[in-house]
């Protein structure tokens, strides 16, 4: 009698529903990115030069402040004050400083605030941040990323994206946000999320106003590596009016694939020095968020399934939502 091999079948199931890159292309730990020109006043010499700023944690990102304002204000090591100085700034006149680092990150957004040259000091800065400057909400935003233990990428800069970093077509392109933001992600940066910072000029805590100027540029390099061997996820805010369920209602970016996700929303949350009275509580757009907790369950997930759930969902450091869906939205 003759022995018989069984077949040997395999079966592959292919699931189209959503777009899932090959998982090889990716490291365990996911690293976050946005685009964000007015923090590279916190770069250091070489991060100038590169056009970027990595950073990895909340202390450093913190730190950047305080040394930015120290800086500023022109006070050294020796000064009995300086801790004060820095962190509440001083008041007075015949031109002493206003300014502190606790009031750069916690005063209300679109308020003027200037930070001076203490007197007699010498090699300080001087800084002022206005109604319609985007520094305070830039960077908690970059902070929220943080909170997830995740990585960010900041890109501010044209400088130092030419040779290695990237080709620009001509040395006026280093004014255009667009193609700074092109040479940006033709980079080998190796993040995995990129995410919109910002949202509005006006109307800081609206739900329902944002600029798309920042989601575009968001739209721009997911669509530049879409096709790469890298491909990233992009993360926009999305303005709200009416009825959910009408899609001209959901304000996104032109342009936005199935490689973007649109999220709609404030959280508000503790200021910097962790103060719980309503007034002052900060309110920042929900991508930053959606953007670390993508981030976060790469160690353990996959950073194209679902971020919802109790646990996979969860945002941190969230006090309430600024604005309630009614029934009908």
């Amino acid at each position: 009698m003759t022995a018989r091999s069984r077949p040997n079948i395999k079966l592959k199931i292919t699931d189209t529903s959503f777009v899932i890159p090959s998982a090889g292309n990716f490291p365990n730990t996911s690293t976050s990115a946005c685009w964000a020109p007015e923090l590279g006043l916190l770069a250091t010499a070489t991060e100038i030069q590169n056009g970027f700023i990595r950073v990895e944690s909340q202390g450093n990102w913190f730190g950047r402040v305080t040394s930015l304002i120290q800086n500023a204000i022109g006070v050294t090591e020796g000064n009995p004050d300086r801790f004060e100085l820095i962190m509440n700034g001083v008041s007075g006149s015949n031109g002493v400083t206003t300014g502190g680092a606790i009031g750069l990150l916690n005063s209300p957004y679109g308020t003027t605030y200037t930070v001076g040259i203490l007197q007699g000091a010498s090699g300080g800065l001087t800084l002022e941040f206005g109604p319609t400057d985007k520094f305070r909400p830039y960077w908690w935003s970059v902070q929220n990323v943080l909170l997830y233990g995740v990585p960010v990428i900041v890109g501010f800069s044209g400088k130092g994206f030419t040779g290695a970093l990237g080709d620009n077509p001509s040395p006026s392109s280093l004014t255009s946000p667009l193609l700074i933001a092109t040479d940006f992600a033709s980079t080998d940066l190796g993040y995995d999320v990129i995410f919109q910072p910002y949202h509005s000029d006006s109307g800081w805590s609206s739900d329902n106003s944002f600029s798309n100027s920042d989601g575009a540029n968001v739209v721009s390099i997911v669509s530049l590596l879409e096709t790469s061997e890298a491909p990233v996820i992009g993360i926009v805010n999305a303005g709200i009016t009416g009825n959910l369920t009408l899609d001209s209602n959901i304000s996104v970016p032109s342009g936005a694939n199935e490689y973007i996700i649109a999220t709609a929303g404030f959280k508000k949350h503790l200021n910097s020095t962790a103060n719980t009275t309503t007034a002052s509580l900060i309110s920042t757009p929900l991508a930053a968020d959606l953007a670390g907790i993508i981030c976060r369950n790469d160690a353990t997930e996959n950073r194209w399934v679902s971020p919802a759930g109790v646990q996979r969902g969860q945002v941190l450091n969230s006090v309430s939502l600024s604005k309630k869906l009614t029934t009908a939205q």
